[in-house]
């Protein structure tokens, strides 16, 4: 009796019947169908681009970073081609950066210049890198070796930048000159010091510049060790 009401169903209803079944499909095929057919997430594709850090290049060494600061010795020490291949670094960089990162710049002797003079860090924006250009270009050479102030100054700066990623690009002999202070002392509170006031976790990479038995390069190691930095040596 069935098999003839089956056999003689009109040609509508078999049609209504074969649509209403779901086609075979092997086992998890279905889900795999699904997931390709989502719409590609364009807005996140973009937003993990745009918080990829920038990539410098200062002496040689790579930093990644978008708040990046500069602590620069420009004592006697760096005469002649040293302190000329010094502002040419600064300026290659500045120039390199995009808007979304934000700078300080600090030439240090016995006293400390920086850039900007306002104490809070500049985005780089045309304008902005113009005039640190400008500041580097005209910087000069002068006696002493204040280095905790140079420091401080920069983490003045990072401390107040709102960039994810901070790095400091320390750059010196090492050696420590500052209005009479032990050399060794001064060294060890700069040191301590600096640590403490690195509130930001801000990375401080050191790059030891001169002659062989010229520089306190074991200084330089520790400041880079103890603010999870890098440390390099260049000869000059």
């Amino acid at each position: 009796m069935r098999k003839t009401l089956v056999t003689h169903l009109p040609a509508t209803a078999i049609l209504l019947l074969s649509l209403s079944i779901p086609p075979a499909t092997h086992a998890g095929e279905g889900v795999t169908k699904a997931n390709l057919d989502l719409p590609f997430d364009a807005s996140s594709a973009q937003e993990e681009e745009e918080e990829a850090p920038e990539i410098v290049v200062f002496y040689g060494q790579q930093y990644e970073a978008d708040g990046i600061f500069f602590s620069c010795d420009c004592s006697g020490s760096m005469k002649g081609n040293k302190f000329k291949r010094l502002q040419n670094e600064v300026i290659k960089n500045v120039n390199s950066f995009s808007e979304r990162v934000q700078f300080g710049i600090v030439f240090f002797a016995g006293d400390v210049v920086k850039f900007p003079g306002s104490g809070r860090p500049a985005d780089a924006t045309n304008s902005m890198k113009a005039a640190a250009v400008s500041m580097v270009t005209s910087a000069s050479l002068r006696m002493g070796t204040c280095t905790k102030a140079a420091l401080i100054t920069c983490l003045a700066f990072a401390n107040q930048s709102s960039a994810k990623r901070k790095i400091i690009i320390h750059l010196s002999d090492g050696e420590h000159r500052c209005n009479g202070a032990d050399p060794d002392s001064y060294g060890r509170e700069t040191l301590t010091e600096i640590s403490q006031r690195n509130t930001c976790q801000a990375r401080i990479n050191a790059i030891c510049i001169g002659p062989s038995g010229e520089v306190n390069e074991n200084w330089m190691r520790q400041l880079a060790a103890q603010n999870n930095g890098t440390f390099a040596r260049i000869v000059e």
